[in-house]
């Protein structure tokens, strides 16, 4: 991934098929495909971006700086704000059955790998409470398996004390 600089007054960036062109005096100087760009930073004033570059750079999430000799900074970037509505769709899985579904099988997958390391960590150890252990993990991974009526409470009560196994 390459991050673009540019610095000279008169400049202007563009968009031609999916590329980043780079023009001075009407004379494209580069072109770089917009899928090889991480950041563009903007460094002199006078250096102009057209609104179709602006939009792809958006919506493939490249950030644009502006920068100039006093250090005033600017950033634009329109999807900053993907995280938040990745958790809020989460959130809204959650009253749904396929949403308690996805939780039961992540939370078992959870399980499995606890019981693997601890099985891996503790192979020099013959004590009767490393099977106790293992027989609660097994237990509550067959519990997560079986149960017909889910519910949000009764997947995290598992998880919870499963994770009391360990301590």
């Amino acid at each position: 991934m390459k991050h673009i600089i540019v610095n000279n007054f008169g400049m202007f960036l563009g968009l031609k098929s999916q590329r980043l062109t780079i023009k001075k005096d009407g004379c494209i100087v580069n072109e770089i495909a917009l899928n090889r760009i991480k950041t563009i930073q903007v460094l002199s004033r006078g250096i102009s971006l057209s609104s179709d570059l602006i939009n792809s750079c958006s919506q493939r999430g490249i950030k644009i700086f502006f920068n100039t000799f006093n250090s005033f900074s600017a950033l634009h970037t329109l999807y900053e704000h993907k995280s938040v509505m990745v958790r809020n769709n989460q959130f809204l899985c959650c009253d749904e059955k396929k949403g308690l579904e996805l939780a039961r099988q992540l939370i078992i997958g959870k399980l499995k790998n606890q019981r693997a390391t601890l099985l891996y960590s503790s192979r020099s150890i013959t004590d009767g409470r490393k099977q106790k252990v293992i027989e609660s993990f097994d237990k509550s991974i067959y519990q997560q398996k079986n149960k017909k009526d889910l519910s949000k409470e009764y997947i995290l009560g598992i998880e919870g004390v499963s994770a009391s196994f360990l301590f």
